[in-house]
């Protein structure tokens, strides 16, 4: 469904910016109506309303996002996908990258799908409230899977679907870059998958011809296919979400083919049928970009570095490696000045803070002795950590009464 222009008397979209630059956000299952009947009628209306339908998506994942911009996760997964600590893919061998052709050929499509479709896969999350859909490329016959991390972030569940036609299995998170947007993960029980091939970003130029495949709008059957070309090479973005956060990202490569919700995580592909970037960002609104046109994609050198580091279980800043470990609250910041801290709202029942005894409208105001002023806070606290990593917690009940306690921390979505 082509989406109404936004700047027209009838769309129903805010007033029009010059530019918003939004995360290729994939489309949530509504589950108001128990038949879910509704489904593709919701999907099909995604284009026209995809600030509120996305701001939906952004409600079911807020407590599952956990970098600097997001409040702690509030709610304990106990089905949540599960890897050790430092969880590592083996002795699986990422690709390398190719050189591309020192000419660029004619943009046959049909060829180009044929080859890279089958590495390919629709990837299905099972999210707090809802379900979600994303694009994957196999890097590996074993099933190493390259997506977005905001793809995966809040699943609880995952699964995959090879060529978007093939056996659906189920996945794991190994680690997610949640600055570059990047995530590894390793699809379960599979063996002699087709994989992609990749091709040497940086060798990239304005006006190469591109493909952009992806499980757009999480629609069931063959792949959504649209043809471009690359239009800026180097682009930075403020990348916004639904709750209002916003990411940084850049070094990307920009192109008019066009990106719906679903294609985050799918291949960007030259007219050799080499992958050269991982789709991840449209731009909406304004008069300017009309039809939603303007895509940016993650130079696939990048997002393969980023992958080989995960899977030698390098933690950084910005890299987590295999599952997300939690307190099971959700926090928001004290309004008083005098009491900073992270204000509990809520306490998921069973997880780790439960068990310690921290209760709604108290204030957690350190973790291992690093003061906590505000929710931001507990997530550079807690990043560093793995489920079962133990952690001291200091809390202060609406009476003033302090409290420290030692908390074994749980499993809970990626961030």
């Amino acid at each position: 469904m082509v989406p109404d222009d936004p700047t027209s008397s009838h769309a129903p979209w805010p007033a029009p910016v010059a530019s918003t630059v939004v995360y290729g956000l994939e489309p949530p299952v509504d589950h108001s109506h128990p038949s879910g009947a509704p489904r593709r009628r919701r999907l099909a209306m995604v284009a026209a309303v995809l600030v509120l339908l996305a701001a939906v998506a952004a409600v079911v994942r807020v407590e599952s996002r956990h970098d600097s911009r997001q409040p702690e996760a509030a709610t304990k997964s106990p089905t949540a996908t599960t890897t050790p600590k430092n969880a590592s893919s083996g002795g699986d061998t990422l690709p390398t990258v190719a050189a591309l052709p020192s000419t660029q050929a004619a943009l046959d499509t049909d060829a180009i799908v044929a080859l890279v479709d089958p590495a390919v896969v629709d990837i299905t999350l099972a999210l707090d409230g809802g379900e979600a859909a994303g694009t994957g490329m196999v890097l590996t016959p074993s099933g190493l899977l390259l997506t977005n991390n905001h793809v995966i972030d809040g699943a609880t569940d995952i699964s995959v679907q090879i060529a978007a036609t093939g056996p659906s299995h189920p996945a794991h998170v190994l680690g997610y870059d949640i600055v570059d947007d990047v995530a590894l993960l390793q699809i379960e029980g599979v063996s002699g998958l087709k994989t992609v091939t990749l091709g040497d970003s940086a060798a990239v130029d304005v006006g190469d011809p591109v493909v952009a495949i992806g499980n757009a709008l999480g629609a069931p059957g063959p792949h959504a296919v649209t043809t471009g070309s690359v239009n800026a090479l180097d682009q930075s973005v403020t990348a916004n979400e639904p709750t209002g956060e916003s990411q940084d990202l850049s070094g990307l490569i920009q192109m008019n083919a066009r990106l719906r919700p679903g294609d985050s995580g799918g291949p960007l592909v030259n007219s050799a049928g080499q992958v050269i970037g991982m789709n991840s960002v449209a731009s909406v609104g304004g008069r300017q970009f009309g039809r939603s046109n303007v895509g940016y994609a993650i130079p696939i050198v990048h997002a393969l570095d980023i992958a080989r580091q995960i899977q030698a279980g390098t933690a950084s800043a910005s890299i987590h490696i295999g599952d997300r470990a939690i307190l099971g609250v959700q926090v928001t910041d004290t309004t008083s000045p005098d009491k900073p801290g992270a204000l509990v709202e809520a306490v998921s029942n069973g997880s780790p803070a439960d068990d310690a005894g921290i209760r709604r409208d108290t204030v957690i105001t350190s973790i291992d002795k690093a003061a906590i002023t505000s929710v931001d806070d507990i997530g550079h606290a807690l990043f560093p950590h793995s489920p079962g990593d133990s952690v001291e917690v200091t809390w202060t009940d609406p009476d003033g009464t302090s409290h420290t306690a030692t908390v074994e921390l749980a499993v809970g979505p990626p961030a």
